[in-house]
């Protein structure tokens, strides 16, 4: 299939400077402000569908802002069962690990740019069907409305779903607020706001083209694919486990639980969830790309491959336009030096060992998940150590030479929606609502395993590789989760998946012992090697390492080449090699070793959501904090 390169960044990098800065609708004052504070009459704007275009560009443009998915969304992303922040300082490091207090800076930018959303989206909503275009334009120009009315439906949905895995219950509004409207929002409860929501992208999705039918195969805006698909995420998320109070006396205990119509509600999604993705599957245009690192490739590449990568973010790299690029393949790269040809990987957030290791040494994924390698000043290709394997999903040595100019951004797109997620939430939706796994959810879900270990059609390895799959209800589900891990890595929903599977607990606890297994050589990493071997080939700027699978014991000298380093001894620099690293031991304290902070503050029933900025509950009375953060 021919990858199509576009750049829709482009238009919105036009508006930065202009209409972004005049819509503008929440300020960054200590306080969750729902009044407009720019100068423009929203009563004479939007008289062209051109402008319409334009105000909807710029709603999708607070998506790639670096207050969420351009820069700090990374430490959301942290500290789960798949990735960490280390030791890193700073209020990042403190969302990461979950020692944050109401006080951290990240806190308001995240409500501030996400209401601004949320308003741009009303705004749009409010103003389209009031222009004589809508009603009796062409019919270019109405349908040309109609789509841009439903992916702006699409869009407030998902600023609402980001408030609500962030904050919990949050102030909700459909209203475009003026000057005499009352500010001061109480939250509302998430269940109503996920019945809204998944409202709204019943509507979108009448109105928003087919992937297949959108020119140039735009994956930076909503499809009515990709709308079926988020809004089955949403589904998944409504129906699963969230952190709830007493809305009404702002009291305690916070405690994670069902919504209170469980009983017939919860079944509901799941089966809207599996019809939704299955209108996905029906539709025949969606698949798999037969290379699992090639998709990741062409992220890096600015290349498209649209039948599997259904919704991007869309980022694009320029030194004369500021705003328009993000941090993707560096705050998550592995390390590169600044100094090098590829400029830096700033390896922020991280790859667990635990997780590398959970994958199965045949399975092409792992590699991507996270990897032994750093470059270092001179472009060259070393180990790394225990502690600091990097994500190599998003990297600067396979971006495009004209982009790797720039220490912090770049112009790759942050994935939001793949159909290998469709394929998974299928199988998990039907195995809840069959009470076990049918055969189409077992073909959904052996289609991701056998795309992964290179198994007919995607390859030509032995089919026995991806194991046998369980149909029984419970064994399904932790097939699920575990698939769930393994395919979707790093790109942002492991956290909230194991939320609303009442997991993460559970896992950060199994994980935390498994570290300090690894560390200190017991339990299942009691074999361990002592050491890693590893050799640069430069000719082929390639790296090899003599073991990457432990319970394999590496104490002699690897065969084949007189190259491998064998000396730990940090001075030893025989034929331009750099000694590799012994396993460091997780100190006692957890004060100095970087394992040592992974989710060092996590509380169950707290931590699962962020508190209220505390300058909000200063100043806004109608809003009240989580209990569960009342001490801080």
């Amino acid at each position: 299939m021919k990858k199509i390169s576009i750049h829709i960044t482009k238009k919105i990098a036009g508006l930065t400077a202009g209409l972004l800065a005049g819509l503008t609708v929440i300020s960054c004052s200590d306080k969750l402000d729902l009044q407009p504070v720019s100068s423009f009459t929203a009563d004479t704007y939007y008289q062209t569908v051109s402008e319409v275009n334009t105000a909807v560009l710029g709603v999708y443009a607070d998506l790639a802002s670096g207050n969420l998915y351009g820069s700090n969304f990374m430490p959301i992303v942290g500290d789960n069962d798949q990735s960490h922040f280390g030791n890193r300082a700073g209020d990042d490091g403190d969302i990461s690990r979950y020692t944050i207090a109401t006080t951290n800076t990240y806190l308001p930018s995240y409500l501030t740019t996400l209401y601004n959303g949320v308003q741009r989206a009303n705004l749009i909503l409010q103003k389209i069907p009031k222009m004589s275009q809508y009603s009796s334009g062409t019919v270019t120009e109405k349908g040309n409305l109609r789509r841009y009315y439903g992916e702006a439906l699409a869009l407030r949905a998902l600023f609402y779903f980001d408030l609500i895995r962030l904050f919990g219950d949050v102030p909700y509004t459909t209203q475009y607020p003026s000057a005499s409207d009352n500010s001061h929002l109480p939250r509302t409860s998430r269940d109503t706001i996920y019945e809204h929501i998944i409202a709204d992208m019943d509507t979108a999705v009448k109105y928003l083209p087919w992937q297949s039918a959108i020119s140039n195969y735009e994956v930076e805006r909503i499809s009515k694919n990709a709308a079926f698909g988020l809004a089955a995420r949403i589904c998944l998320s409504a129906a699963g486990y969230s952190l709830r109070w007493d809305l009404k006396t702002g009291s305690g205990p916070s405690t994670m639980a069902l919504r209170a119509d469980s009983a017939t509600r919860v079944p509901q999604l799941y089966q809207k969830a599996m019809n939704l993705c299955d209108s996905v599957i029906l539709r025949g245009y969606n698949n798999l790309n037969n290379s699992y690192t090639q998709v990741f490739k062409d992220y890096c590449q600015d290349l498209y491959y649209p039948q599997e990568s259904m919704f991007e973010i869309g980022f694009y790299y320029s030194a004369s336009i500021t705003n328009v690029s993000g941090r993707i393949g560096t705050a998550n790269c592995f390390t590169i030096n600044g100094s090098s040809k590829y400029k830096a990987g700033n390896n922020y957030l991280k790859c667990l060992p635990t997780y590398y290791f959970s994958f199965d040494p045949n399975d092409t994924r792992r590699k991507l998940a996270g990897t032994w390698e750093q470059i270092d000043a001179t472009s060259a290709r070393k180990g790394q150590v225990l502690g600091e394997i990097g994500i190599a999903k998003w990297r600067r040595d396979w971006c495009l030479s004209g982009t790797q100019i720039d220490n912090n951004q770049t112009g790759i797109n942050w994935v939001m929606l793949r159909y290998s997620d469709i394929l998974l939430m299928y199988a998990e939706a039907s195995n809840y609502v069959n009470k076990g796994a049918t055969g189409k959810a077992v073909q959904c879900f052996e289609s991701v395993r056998k795309r992964a270990f290179g198994v007919a059609p995607y390859g030509s390895k032995p089919a026995s590789l991806i194991g046998t799959t369980p149909t029984d209800y419970a064994g399904f589900f932790t097939a699920i989760v575990n698939e769930r891990s393994w395919e979707l890595g790093h790109e942002g929903w492991r956290k909230q998946d194991l939320i609303r599977w009442n997991l993460l607990a559970s896992k950060i606890a199994e994980t935390q012992l498994k570290l300090y297994n690894l560390t200190t050589a017991q339990g299942e990493f009691a074999s361990q090697p002592a050491k890693m071997y590893y050799k640069y080939d430069v000719a082929q700027d390639t790296i090899g390492f003599s073991t990457t699978t432990f319970g394999t014991s590496t104490t002699s000298f690897p065969t084949g080449s007189s190259n491998w380093v064998t000396d730990l001894n940090p001075t030893f620099g025989a034929s331009g090699y750099t000694p590799p690293a012994s396993f460091s031991v997780m100190q006692a304290g957890r004060t100095t070793y970087k394992f040592g902070y992974f989710a060092y503050g996590f509380v169950h029933n707290k931590s699962e959501i962020l508190p209220m900025p505390q300058t909000v509950i200063d100043s806004d009375p109608a809003i009240t904090q989580c209990p569960a953060y009342l001490s801080n």
